[in-house]
């Protein structure tokens, strides 16, 4: 019986990826994987460390739960693809071989999308965020808007004047800030962002993206607890770090002024700027803490 079963499940899982293989398009020749194999693709390969065999242990752990609970499917369907040679699940890892095909994916749809070379597009910030942070992601819009940072070069979805627009559907609305624009991701890291799916989702579209970003630490969370698609031995801006966050905030107001080509900002008010955020930052992870008391 359990024999049957087994098989069933396994007959259910090909029909299952074989209906998303069936369903991706083609440019040039090119077939493009579908969004969730291309997340799951890209989560395989940061894992892989390039050794000759092309043989990998692929870890669930720090993937994103969707992912996770699709995982069966979504390597069934690479394998379809021609992105794994072979796949052997067991708990919450799989022994794979990648196939020289995964390996050259991203590089070559790339040639075949943009012609190799990437189309000038319109710079602008997102602020990748849990909604339950919503106080210190408003603080950093106003970073942002003293940097002179134009209306029109941020999205975050929490502040209404940057977010999405009325009777736009989110999932399709973010994807065409995604086609449509140079996007500098900033994430905004902490336990809710990381309880957080559509948080995680946005991370991976982000790295399937190849999209420039930068690592933000909310009071609090530490430098060991960054998962994902991000990697921790990276260089992160920590809120709390009073050794770092001076060097830090000064690199990224550099990379922001450059990307928009906006006029340097005088130093005298570089530094109250540069305090002030800090200081309402560290404030509002103090107030936090006190209602957090009062409510218990």
């Amino acid at each position: 019986m359990r024999a049957q079963e087994k098989a069933e499940r396994a007959a259910q899982i090909r029909e299952r990826a074989s209906g998303i293989v069936a369903g991706a398009h083609q440019e040039n020749g090119f077939r493009i994987l579908d969004f969730e194999s291309e997340t799951m693709l890209a989560e395989i390969l940061r894992q892989y460390d390039g050794n000759e065999n092309n043989t990998m242990s692929f870890e669930l752990d720090n993937i994103s739960r969707s992912l996770r609970d699709n995982a069966l499917v979504l390597y069934e369907a690479l394998r379809m693809y021609g992105m794994l040679a072979s796949v052997i699940p067991y708990g919450n890892s799989a022994i794979m071989t990648v196939t020289e095909s995964a390996k050259n994916y991203f590089e070559n749809k790339d040639k075949v999308t943009n012609g190799g070379n990437r189309m000038e597009k319109q710079v602008k910030i997102f602020i990748s965020h849990s909604s339950d942070d919503v106080k210190y992601v408003r603080r950093i819009v106003e970073f942002l808007e003293d940097l002179n940072v134009p209306e029109d070069g941020i999205f975050c979805s929490s502040i209404p004047e940057y977010g999405i627009p009325g009777g736009e559907k989110i999932f399709d609305f973010l994807r065409g800030q995604f086609d449509t624009y140079d996007l500098h991701v900033i994430f905004v890291l902490s336990k809710n962002y990381y309880n957080s799916i559509a948080s995680l989702n946005e991370m991976g579209a982000a790295w399937v993206g190849r999209n420039e970003y930068t690592v933000l630490l909310l009071p609090h969370f530490p430098y060991s607890e960054i998962k994902g698609v991000l990697d921790p031995r990276e260089i992160a801006t920590k809120i709390d770090d009073e050794s770092t966050i001076n060097i830090r905030l000064s690199e990224l107001r550099d990379k922001i002024l450059s990307e928009f080509a906006l006029n340097k900002i005088n130093e005298n008010k570089w530094e109250r700027v540069r305090n002030s955020f800090i200081a309402d930052m560290l404030e509002i992870n103090l107030e936090a803490k006190v209602s957090k008391i009062e409510f218990s």
